[in-house]
């Protein structure tokens, strides 16, 4: 009898075997990249949403700044009110008017000297005309006339010159002249021009003196090409408007933040920023104007660095609010930044905003409050432009 041949037992062999550990490998290879691109693309979309919430908040922020020049002045921070004070040469952006232009009321209305905010300036009123020669040199001699016994910013004048003297005379128009002179100093130039109406011609009449005034009285500070305050775009040797008085140059806010912003000087000072390059002027400017913070003090180290400028200055007739949002990765290092030219409170607005500091160095510190309710006029407190 022959025995049954046995069936050989199932198994894998050296070869299945390997290429099913290769298989598996790659298989678990692919999974692990799978999830790490996973975990990545997780961390990349946390960081990016981040990095939007911040932006978001950084414009955010941004706007509250327009509207209510808290990176200039913080009713809520006697410490971070460095634009209210004084020097020998004028006021600063937020000093109150008491203190560089007080109010004094005449006898008449062209009497009154000194910043009143109850005052609508009426075109219609003749003591808010400009009376004088527009086209008068601050070289004059003369020849067309003496416009300073219509206008002058003393209500009787000896009228007087280079070449003698010829009596006294008493002058009509006083209270624009004195406005015009008195603002001058009071704000720095953004503030000046700022508080003035758009038509105003940047001129006036004063009574004679040698070395500061024509032979008409018209301040040789105010009309001389390439002086302190107009620039040698032109040039012209006459009153100027606005439009002249910035199509060459830019008058800006110094930014709070920079140490010499509390000199009244470097408030009255414009950069000679013309249609050819001018990088030193253009880099001086940005430095002086440029009003910046980080939007969160302190914050992990993995947390993208957000930062929130502002620059306010006049260029070409026109007042300039640039906003600026920075965002740097930590990560890569990629900056962004979003750039506009924003819309918000005048700093007169601002202003209006304030209480004011009194007398004595008292500050009675908050944000102002007001309400046009008749019962209520009396218990408004009094803010920054009040005598």
């Amino acid at each position: 009898m022959t025995a049954a041949r046995r069936a050989p037992a199932a198994a894998y062999t050296l070869i299945e075997l390997m290429l099913a550990i290769s298989l598996g490998m790659v298989i678990l290879l692919t999974m692990m990249a799978g999830f790490r691109v996973a975990s990545q693309s997780i961390t990349t979309v946390n960081r990016l949403a981040s990095e939007n919430q911040l932006m978001r908040l950084g414009c955010q922020m941004a706007h509250e700044h327009l509207d209510f020049w808290t990176d200039y002045d913080d009713p809520d921070n006697p410490s971070y009110q460095l634009l209210r004070s004084k020097d020998m040469n004028g006021g600063l952006p937020f000093t109150p008017m008491s203190n560089v232009s007080p109010y004094n009321q005449g006898g008449s209305p062209e009497l009154s000297t000194g910043w009143n905010p109850a005052e609508l300036w009426p075109m219609a009123d003749p003591r808010v005309w400009w009376h004088g020669n527009v086209a008068e040199k601050c070289n004059s001699n003369v020849l067309l006339g003496r416009y300073s016994i219509f206008g002058n910013t003393a209500n009787t004048v000896t009228v007087t010159g280079s070449f003698g003297s010829y009596g006294q005379v008493t002058v009509l128009h006083s209270w624009l002249y004195n406005q015009l002179w008195s603002l001058h100093n009071a704000l720095g130039y953004y503030g000046y021009f700022d508080y003035a109406p758009a038509n105003t011609l940047y001129e006036c009449y004063q009574p004679w003196s040698g070395g500061q005034t024509n032979d008409d009285g018209e301040p040789l500070l105010l009309d001389t090409p390439g002086g302190a305050f107009a620039s040698t775009e032109g040039p012209q040797y006459y009153p100027h408007g606005l439009y002249r008085l910035s199509m060459g140059t830019a008058m800006g806010l110094t930014s709070p933040t920079n140490s010499y912003a509390i000199n009244s000087l470097s408030q009255q000072q414009y950069y000679y920023l013309d249609y050819q390059g001018n990088l030193p002027t253009l880099l001086r400017f940005n430095q002086d104007t440029t009003d910046g913070s980080s939007l969160v003090a302190q914050s992990p180290a993995t947390w993208p660095q957000v930062q929130i400028s502002m620059q306010r200055f006049i260029k070409t007739n026109r007042f300039v609010n640039v906003c600026r949002v920075i965002c740097t990765s930590p990560i890569t290092g990629q900056v962004m930044q979003l750039v506009w030219d924003g819309i918000g409170s005048s700093l007169r607005g601002a202003r209006l905003q304030r209480n004011q500091i009194g007398s004595g160095g008292t500050t009675t510190s908050g944000w102002a409050t007001w309400d046009d309710d008749p019962s209520t006029v009396a218990s408004n407190t009094a803010t920054l432009d009040d005598p």
